[in-house]
């Protein structure tokens, strides 16, 4: 019944060892990531899907996402164990999730999902484009045609680069393009140069150069291009043509002084921006933004496009200007669209990877189009790719000039996936190198970091290659947060933050620091071979920073097959390893019960319908029930009313009978009380019969919410003797629902009101936070701290309520107050909010899903309250169904007694624990409830108690003595998982002895399956030394199973030293003329031992050093010669590993007819004289003494 809770974490032990001060980065945030290099992004919520198979195996999900009809990404097939998950199924980060169906069934909560049938699962994504607008780099050329002129010289943009007359200009060579017509013998030009004039430019600079019949610098008349005049991007990233050029692309201000005033022929702007329209993956150009005009919109796309009019020299329009920007993109798993669309005039071009250009509207022309399928032009197969296929970046470069003196029309479109428009100027820039290791330095691959620059919010996302590398290149100066957003399979992601600082040193040499963020106190990290290694820890390797804890079983009597069972746990948290912290503070929890609460919060119409998971009837198992969730009582709903501040009324289904453990007592909420749950109620005709209602689980974010707030008063109250709890909640309306009180004594009451609370209506986060503020001030203690803890799961309804709810924060914050707030499944604009205006400094947590919210309150509350033991600890043993605990009378405990009622049994140091049946796993378990785990420097959690293979159980080695991992320890924050023991178990089956008497020259009797009638062994029902038919215990099946004759060894011998083998069908030839014994061994084969399995049990195992064989020992019965009792006791006795089939020979009279019976006759006759001599003389001399 604790599957659900081994989700947790089983990290929250180490919360105390491990508390950080940085907000905790979800490790469900939505990826966008490609393998070893950064592509900028922004985050949005998670979504989960989690393996809760009812077979308890793994399930095979393959995941596919659509838009519509159209796929857009490959398909994920992933297997995953029983309990483990995918922390974002939504690969599409440019896109919306928009409905999702599992084998072709619907889900109602997106951003949870349960698998719960078997074998595999077919998971459909549909998504809808997000809409966004986004920023991108660019770089804008301002040339200056006609800057004047000064002592015979005419100053241009066109006089800068090789003296050449066959080049290229801005501005234009003559007013109209230079045609040639065919007149059927010879090509006539029918418009000279002379007639139509100089154009535009001086006539100095007019240079002519002819390119497939036209003038390049001559306008060509229409949307005519001219292609062939850009070679493309040399390696330092410069723009090369196949003519000579003034320097079109030159990252440069060129200057000259005419009549003492300087003049730019070239000048050289880095301020501006191009906005982008983001549609999906589909970016669409709007506006040119000019950074050093306060974000001042210079032009729009389409028709006059001029984004230079404020920087002309030459009046407006400012006609002549180039623009670049570059955009770097990843394939990864993308199969969609990849096209990149222009319209507009002059000169256009887009370069992909530096050589290849891929659109060419050369020349000055009117408005022309072309369009481009990047999948054709890099060679590549949508699905077909390879792994260095999908994470190679690919760059496009595209230049545009307007130098026509006319029309300016600029359109563009791309559509690729997860692009980002980069910086192409020339400033230093570093790479942030890592590498993510595990604890023995080995490079761990899949772990996903997010780095967000902290003045741009730009964030960029790199998953770490085979062997762990990751970078982050192409960093300008500032400041950037670090985080770890997954972790690879089987690990645990990092809560830490660190900073990363990019400085320019005295060589303009750009050099990025990291430092690890821990008590607002940055620590710089040491490079390792010029990487910083980051390390990643498993499950159980965090466990065993926090809990030192263990299980034994050492064997108390191998002949008795019993064992001793040994747990030991002790707190590793001390006051030197963890932030300090006060002993007593006051605390309002002020929690949201808005209606996206719910389980199906997100849907028009709210509710918890659709969310109950069943548990079973609550007689088959209030026993295993956890003592720290919240279950339901049955799954009735009950309509919650809520008026709308606007007058309006709605309706909110909420499950109405939460049900938790207070007092040693399972009550539940009726809607306005806290009932005893009975294990008997009243049946028909006033008969008592067991409680059959059925239990639920309900994963919603309010039962989530009221787990980990239980949690956090139980924790509260058992550290912290003084402290003080209140409760306040909110929708659009405060609830004062319980003042300061003390939380130990008031521990219970606490619960039951946080346990009983409805959600429905909006979200207004400063009703609870004036209630909070209001109690705090009025209850206020001298030196005793103050806590505020905000929950909310959505932004705040109202716009009203953001500044309402920021201004209250202030308030609190300014009062000397610690604001935490902790939200669940926020997206990055509300999650950036809380942080930046309602908590204290460090104080925003997020949580991706329920499990991550519990490990949040648990830090909280051991940053608030000093916290050195573990409390509320609950240890469960459930042992291997081979085995049968032994009760406080040294006599076995039944599955019988335990199946009607729990029984106590006391282990050593007092530690009393309630043994129960396990309906899950079919066998016995023992538990102890509400204990205290002293830290490591007073003491330890220590008892010992005894088990017993069953009597049913033929034995074998290396057997474990526990079932894993529902062993365990638990709290209301996490478990930790046992280790599970192995012994070796004497085999026990018995051989019986038989003797029969046969006639002389008779041969042996032998049955066709046994022997001796079977008196010496039966094989179709093996038994043991007390008579009792044994089985085997398949693995596989957690079946036991009858034991055939294929499961043992059966060997014939003509001697007790067992030295001289025969076979059953010799032994039937045999005429034994006198007692004859056949000796039988069995054995059955108990598998190999283990270093542990035989340490653990003295050296004793099934068989010896040259087998694991097990054979039968004589239980000393016999057949019908009772003479022969004690000869077969003394075999009992002597654990003889032999049973005895025992050969009598009779003699009989032969039959009538023949010489034989003279013989006899004759021989008889003369017996009976000398018998007759004999009396006589004796009577004879009896007479004469006389």
């Amino acid at each position: 019944m604790l599957k659900r809770m081994r989700r947790i974490g089983l990290f929250v032990l180490a919360i105390a060892v491990v508390i950080s001060s940085a907000i905790i980065a979800s490790a469900n945030e939505r990826s966008g990531t490609t393998t070893g290099s950064a592509t900028a992004q922004t985050t949005a919520s998670s979504y989960v899907i989690e393996n809760k198979s009812s077979d308890k195996k793994d399930i095979t999900v393959t995941i596919q996402h659509y838009n519509g009809s159209k796929k857009i990404y490959s398909d994920d097939v992933k297997t995953l164990s029983y309990g483990s998950k995918i922390n974002d199924y939504a690969k599409a980060i440019n896109w919306d999730v928009s409905s999702v169906t599992v084998d072709g069934n619907a889900v109602s909560n997106k951003n949870y999902i349960e698998l719960t049938g078997t074998g595999s699962a077919t998971v459909v994504v549909n998504y809808t484009a997000k809409e966004t607008d986004v920023l991108g780099d660019t770089s804008f050329y301002d040339y200056t045609v006609k800057a004047g002129e000064s002592n015979g010289i005419y100053y241009s943009f066109n006089m800068l680069g090789d003296n050449t007359n066959q080049r290229l200009t801005s501005g234009t060579s003559r007013n109209s393009w230079k045609g040639v017509y065919w007149n059927g013998w010879q090509n006539i030009e029918y418009q000279s140069r002379s007639d139509l004039g100089t154009g535009n430019n001086y006539e100095t600079y007019s240079y002519e150069l002819m390119k497939d019949d036209y003038d390049v610098n001559a306008y060509t008349g229409s949307s005519k291009v001219i292609k062939g005049l850009l070679n493309g991007i040399d390696s330092d990233g410069n723009v090369k043509f196949n003519y000579t050029e003034p320097g079109f692309f030159v990252k440069s201000n060129e200057t000259v002084t005419i009549n003492g005033k300087e003049t730019y022929l070239r000048r050289y702007i880095d301020s501006m921006n191009l906005k982008f329209h983001k549609t999906g993956d589909t970016y669409k150009l709007t506006s040119v933004i000019d950074t050093a005009q306060n974000n001042k919109e210079v032009t729009t796309s389409g028709s006059n496009f001029f984004p230079l009019n404020d920087y002309s020299t030459e009046g407006t329009p400012n006609y002549f200007f180039g623009m670049r920007y570059d955009v770097e993109f990843a394939i990864g798993d993308y199969v969609g669209d990849l096209t990149y669309k222009f319209t507009g005039d002059d000169d256009m071009w887009v370069v992909l990877d530096n050589t290849n250009v891929i659109i060419d509207l050369g020349g000055i022309h009117a408005a022309a189009t072309d369009s481009v399928d990047l999948w054709s032009k890099l060679g590549l197969t949508p699905g077909s790719l390879t792994e260095d296929q999908k994470n190679q970046t690919h760059k496009l470069t595209i230049l545009y000039m307007e130098r026509g003196a006319g029309e300016s029309n600029c359109q563009m479109e791309f559509t690729l996936p997860n692009a980002k428009v980069v910086d192409v100027i020339e400033k230093p820039k570093a790479d942030l190198n890592l590498q993510k290791v595990d604890e023995n330095g080995n490079g761990l691959s899949d772990a996903v970091f997010k780095l967000e620059n902290d003045s741009t919010k730009e964030a960029s996302r790199v998953k770490s290659t085979s062997d762990g590398n990751i970078t982050f290149s192409g960093l300008k100066e500032g400041t950037y947060t670090l985080t770890e957003v997954s972790a690879p399979d089987g690990y645990l992601v990092s809560d830490d933050t660190w900073k990363v600082r990019v400085t320019v040193d005295s060589n303009n040499n750009a050099v990025a620091k990291l430092y690890l963020v821990k008590d607002d106190q940055e620590q710089e990290v040491a490079q390792t071979n010029g990487k910083y290694k980051i390390e990643n820890k498993k499950v159980q390797e965090i466990i065993e920073n926090s809990l030192q804890y263990d299980k034994t079983a050492k064997v108390k009597d191998w002949d008795e097959r019993t064992y001793d069972i040994n747990i030991t746990a002790k707190s590793l948290s001390t006051s030197s390893s963890v932030v300090q912290k006060e002993a007593v503070a006051d605390i309002m929890m002020v929690l949201d019960i808005s209606g996206s609460m719910l389980y199906n919060g997100n849907s028009n119409n709210p509710t918890d319908n659709g969310g109950f998971r069943t548990v079973g009837k609550y007689c088959d198992v209030k026993n295993s029930l956890d003592v720290n969730k919240v279950y339901y009582y049955d799954n009735t709903l009950t309509d919650v009313s809520y008026k709308h501040t606007n007058g309006n009324a709605y309706t909110y289904k909420n499950a109405k009978y939460p049900m938790i453990y207070i007092n040693d007592t399972w009550k539940y909420y009726n809607g306005s009380s806290w009932v005893n749950v009975l294990d008997k109620i009243s049946g028909y005709y006033g008969n008592k019969k067991d409680n059959n209602t059925t239990i639920y689980t309900l994963d919603s974010g309010l039962t989530g919410l009221k787990e980990a707030s239980l949690a956090f008063i139980s924790a509260t109250a058992e550290s912290s003797e003084n402290s003080r709890i209140g409760v306040a909640t909110f929708n659009a309306y405060g609830n004062n629902l319980s003042n300061l009180v003390n939380a130990r004594d008031n521990k219970n009451s606490l619960k039951q009101t946080i346990a009983s609370i409805y959600a429905a209506g909006g979200t207004s986060p400063q009703k609870g936070l004036s209630i909070a503020q209001t109690n705090l001030a009025n209850s206020k203690r001298t030196d005793v701290p103050q806590y505020v803890i905000l929950f909310t799961d959505g932004a705040p309804s109202e716009g009203t309520d953001k500044n309402d709810s920021k201004e209250i924060a202030r308030q609190l914050r300014e009062s000397g107050i610690t604001v935490y707030t902790v939200g669940l499944k926020l997206n990055d604009e509300t999650s950036n909010w809380l942080s930046e205006n309602i908590a204290s400094t460090n104080c925003a947590f997020t949580a991706a899903n329920v499990d991550e919210l519990k490990v949040i309150f648990a830090k909280i509350q051991q940053t608030i309250s000093q916290n050195i033991d573990i409390k509320n600890a609950n240890i469960f043993d459930v042992i291997d169904p081979r085995f049968q605990l032994v009760g406080n009378d040294g006599n076995v405990i039944t599955d019988e007694a335990l199946k009607q009622g729990e029984i106590e049994v006391t282990g050593t140091n007092g530690k009393v624990g309630m043994a129960y049946y396990d309906e899950v796993n079919n066998t016995q378990a023992i538990r102890w409830t509400d204990q205290t785990i002293p830290n490591v420097n007073t003491g330890e959690w220590n008892t010992t108690i005894t088990v017993k293979a069953r009597d049913k159980y033929i034995g074998g080695n290396n057997v474990p003595t526990n079932v894993s991992p529902d062993s365990k320890i638990t709290t209301g924050f996490g478990e930790a998982v046992l280790p599970q023991p192995k012994v070796n178990v004497k085999v026990d089956i018995a051989t019986s002895n038989d003797d029969i008497w046969i006639n002389s020259g008779e041969t042996v009797p032998v049955d066709d399956t046994n022997i001796g009638n079977s008196k010496v062994f039966d094989i179709g029902n093996v038994v043991n030394s007390k008579g009792n038919v044994v089985y085997k215990y398949n693995e596989s099946t957690k079946e036991f199973e009858k034991i055939t004759k294929g499961d043992l060894t059966i060997q014939w011998y003509t001697d007790d030293q067992c030295t001289s083998e025969t076979t059953k069908d010799k032994i039937s030839k045999v005429k034994p003329d006198g007692r004859t014994d056949f000796f039988l061994k069995v054995g059955y084969d108990g598998g190999s031992a283990t270093d542990e399995s035989n340490t653990n049990t003295n050296g004793n195992k099934v068989g010896n050093s040259e087998s694991n064989i097990g054979y039968a020992i004589n239980d000393g019965k016999n057949g019908n010669d009772k003479e022969c009792v004690t000869d077969f006791e003394n075999c009992k006795k002597n654990k003889s590993e032999y049973g005895i089939y025992r050969i009598h020979v009779k003699y009989t009279l032969p039959e009538t007819g023949g010489t034989g019976i003279y013989w006899y006759m004759a021989g008889g006759m003369l017996l009976m004289m000398v018998a007759a001599v004999a009396i006589y003389r004796k009577r004879y001399y009896e007479y004469m003494n006389k």
